[in-house]
C-alpha cells in the first residue's frame, strides 16, 4: 500500500483547489490519484469542471490499464462533462488496446449533443488509424467534419488524410488532398506516403518533385517508398541527390538505403554508409539499422 499523499488526521488550511490540483502532478500511480479523487469528492471540488478535467487528464496519462478503467468510472459519474473531458477520454481510448471504444464514446458524445472543438476529430481519427479496418467509420466521420464546419481545419484535414492514406483508400485521400486550399508539409508527406504504400510509386515521385520545400520526412518517405516497392536503384539515386544537396539523412533513410545496397550489391555505397554511421552521427540509434549492416556485410565477408 503506497503512503498516503493526504493524511487522514491532517488539517487542510488551504482551499481545496490549491491543495488537490498540485497533488495531481505529483501522483506516481492510480492509487495515489484515487486518494486525491476522494478528497475532491469530500470537498465538493469534483463538481468543478476544471479540477475534474485535470483529474481525468492525470488518470488518462497513466499507462496503467487500471487508471483507464478508473478514468472511465470517474467520467461516467460527472454530470454534463464538457468538451475537454470528452476529448480527453476519446484521445486516451484511441491510443489504447481497443481503439474502437473511442468511436463508441464519440457516438455517446453525439447523442448528448456535446459541442466539438478543433481537437475532437484529430483524436477520433487516431482511433480509426489504429484499427485494422475502419473505412466506413472514417467516411462517416468525414461527413461529420463537413457538417460541423471543420473541413478547413488544417489539423483535422491532415488527420483525415493520414487515415485515408494509411488504410489504402487512396482515391479518397487524393480527392481530399486536391481539395485542401493551403497544404502544409504534413499534407504533402501523408499523400506521398499513401501513394507509395498503395504501389503508385510514380505518382508519389511526381508529388515529391512538386514540393517547393521538403523536410527530412519527405526524403525519407520517398526513399523508403522506393525500397518497399523494390525500386532499389531509384532509392540510391535519390539518396545521392540528398548528399549533393547536403541534406543529412536520418536512420530510417539509411536503413532503406542499406537494404537497396544489399539487393544491388552496391558495396562502395554500402561501405560509405557504414563509415558514416561509425563516425558517430547515428551511434545513439544504431539499433534501427544494425540488422541492415549484417544483411549487407555478412554475406560478403563470409565468401
Amino acid at each position: 500500500m503506497p503512503p498516503l499523499l493526504l493524511s487522514r488526521t491532517s488539517h487542510f488550511p488551504l482551499k481545496p483547489e490549491a491543495e488537490c490540483i498540485p497533488l495531481l502532478h505529483k501522483c506516481s500511480d492510480v492509487e495515489e490519484l484515487k486518494q486525491v479523487h476522494a478528497r475532491m469528492i469530500k470537498t465538493g471540488l469534483i463538481l468543478d469542471a476544471i479540477p475534474a478535467s485535470r483529474l481525468l487528464a492525470a488518470l488518462c496519462a497513466d499507462s496503467n490499464s487500471g487508471s483507464m478503467t478508473y478514468a472511465l468510472m470517474v467520467f461516467e459519474r460527472i454530470q454534463n462533462p464538457n468538451t475537454f473531458m470528452w476529448n480527453t477520454m476519446i484521445r486516451a481510448l484511441s491510443s489504447g488496446n481497443n481503439p474502437e471504444e473511442a468511436i463508441l464514446l464519440y457516438c455517446q458524445m453525439l447523442y448528448n449533443a456535446v459541442p466539438h472543438n478543433s481537437y475532437t476529430f484529430p483524436f477520433l481519427l487516431k482511433a480509426c488509424a489504429n484499427l485494422p479496418s475502419a473505412a466506413e467509420e472514417t467516411q462517416q466521420i468525414h461527413c461529420r467534419i463537413i457538417k460541423t464546419g471543420y473541413a478547413m481545419e488544417v489539423c483535422t484535414t491532415n488527420s483525415l488524410l493520414h487515415v485515408y492514406a494509411k488504410s489504402g483508400s487512396i482515391h479518397s485521400a487524393s480527392q481530399l488532398f486536391d481539395s485542401i486550399p493551403c497544404r502544409d508539409m504534413v499534407s504533402w508527406n501523408s499523400m506521398i506516403n499513401g501513394y507509395a504504400k498503395s504501389g503508385k510509386i510514380k505518382m508519389a515521385r511526381e508529388l515529391f518533385d512538386q514540393m517547393d520545400d521538403k523536410n527530412i520526412i519527405s526524403w525519407t518517405t520517398m526513399i523508403t517508398g522506393y525500397v518497399e516497392n523494390r525500386h532499389f536503384k531509384e532509392a540510391l539515386e535519390l539518396f545521392r541527390k540528398m548528399q549533393v544537396m547536403d541534406i543529412e539523412p536520418d536512420t530510417v533513410a539509411l536503413a532503406g538505403v542499406l537494404t537497396a545496397c544489399a539487393h544491388l550489391g552496391a558495396l562502395d555505397q554500402g561501405r560509405w554508409i557504414h563509415t558514416y554511421v561509425l563516425v558517430g552521427l547515428f551511434l545513439s540509434d544504431m539499433r534501427n539499422i544494425q540488422g541492415f549492416h549484417l544483411q549487407v556485410w555478412i554475406p560478403q565477408n563470409s565468401v
